[in-house]
């Protein structure tokens, strides 16, 4: 830890700071709420600022269609999960836009909100994307494809992102449910976590979530070129948005990168069956200005409610999951 020290002493420095900002901040506006578990975040209207088009509770959307090839999950054996993507001409995808070096992002968490699962499925020159699945015990999951594809949407863009879903039955329903209440502070993995207003003199609002161990702020590597990632559902309606957090320097992680297309073949390195060097990095004790423990999101979800966030990250050289409850309003 010694040659971390600096970094500790830095990050003192950093939480009085944000101690003086939050007395200020809530002094100065006492009618919102500190704790996020009721405060309000900015709501976008997924006709005007959607975090994509399609929000996972439909397998399809603008033409797009996600089709499940595999039948008969089994709970508690490596289940092959097979699907494509087609258009509106019913023609299978085969030309994607990478988000984070990646072809498509797939999530499946189960319906009691404690099985969460984001993987990169291997994809062949046809378009069939593949993946290998345990799932811990029968019951409803659902599965949410996050991809981008190519195309003018307008002067400033030079692609669009979908996400499409569809529930998996595995030896047999069961119904959506989480107790877990909304808090300041939870504890996950043997990580605490906690949430607030930004520290960062920003003019709206954004989720800040500090995360610590054995009381010492996590010194993150980054996951596919960000901090983090988080995802949430919306209990109500499994919803789904997916967030990175801003950089140190207040700029945020590129997204988009080249076009691929699989039916030339060499996408695995797009994939989990082979991954790059670069999809985790651990932390540099030579970072310049480094996130110690705290991430900054400024946070979108597709309307009100309850939502069970996913949050993921670098710790050491290990990708780290933790989940929390929070409330949107």
């Amino acid at each position: 830890m010694g040659k971390y020290k600096k970094y500790f002493a830095g990050f003192v420095g950093l939480t009085i700071l944000s101690q003086v900002m939050i007395v200020n901040s809530n002094a100065a506006s006492s009618s919102k709420a500190y704790c996020p578990g009721s405060m309000m975040m900015p709501m976008g209207d997924m006709g005007k600022h959607p975090h994509a088009l399609g929000n996972g509770t439909v397998p399809e959307y603008a033409g797009y269609k996600l089709n499940l090839l595999s039948s008969n999950l089994k709970p508690g054996k490596s289940n092959i999960l097979k699907y494509n993507i087609t258009d509106s001409k019913n023609k299978i995808v085969t030309k994607y836009l990478l988000d984070m070096g990646k072809i498509a992002h797939t999530i499946i968490f189960s319906s009691d909100y404690k099985t969460y699962i984001h993987k990169h499925a291997v994809i062949d020159k046809t378009g069939v994307f593949t993946l290998s699945v345990d799932f811990p015990k029968a019951g409803t999951y659902h599965m949410d494809v996050d991809f981008s594809v190519p195309m003018a949407v307008d002067k400033n863009t030079n692609g669009a992102q979908f996400v499409l879903g569809k529930d998996l039955i595995v030896g047999g329903k069961s119904a959506f449910s989480n107790t877990t209440k909304p808090a300041c502070v939870f504890n996950s993995n043997g990580y605490k976590i906690s949430l607030s207003r930004t520290t960062l003199p920003l003019t709206h609002d954004t989720l800040m979530v500090s995360v610590s161990k054995n009381g010492q702020p996590v010194l993150f590597g980054k996951y596919l070129g960000t901090l983090a990632h988080m995802v949430v559902i919306r209990n109500s309606d499994r919803s789904y948005a997916h967030f990175h957090p801003m950089n140190p320097d207040g700029s945020m992680p590129p997204m988009w990168s080249d076009v691929v297309d699989v039916s030339k073949g060499n996408t695995d390195s797009y994939t989990d069956a082979n991954p790059s060097s670069k999809d985790i990095i651990p932390f540099n004790p030579k970072e310049v200005n480094p996130a110690l423990g705290m991430l900054h999101f400024m946070t979108e979800p597709p309307g009100a409610g309850r939502y069970t966030a996913y949050l993921q990250f670098i710790d050491g050289n290990k990708l780290q999951t933790l989940t929390f409850t929070l409330d949107a309003k």
